[in-house]
């Protein structure tokens, strides 16, 4: 079966609440056979702004997109 987890962020840059939920998930339904994707957004300014990187952490592909200048352009016009 085919899996893809949307997460605001994930593991190891963030970890707390809902994102100890989706790696919990993600690694479980990996380990039973399921080819899993997670999708998840980064704050954290590793990654540029909409730029999106791939990277393989415990056993699943993470698809990360960067959103710090996009967070900040979106709250001048709140």
């Amino acid at each position: 079966m085919r899996i893809v987890i949307i997460s605001n962020n994930y593991p190891p840059r963030i970890i707390g609440g809902a994102v100890v939920v989706a790696s919990a998930y993600a690694e479980k339904f990996q380990s039973l056979g399921n080819e899993v994707v997670v999708f998840a957004a980064d704050g954290t300014g590793y990654i540029p702004t909409l730029e999106i990187h791939k990277e393989f952490y415990n056993n699943v592909w993470v698809w990360r997109v960067g959103i710090n200048e996009a967070i900040a352009s979106m709250e001048m016009y709140a």
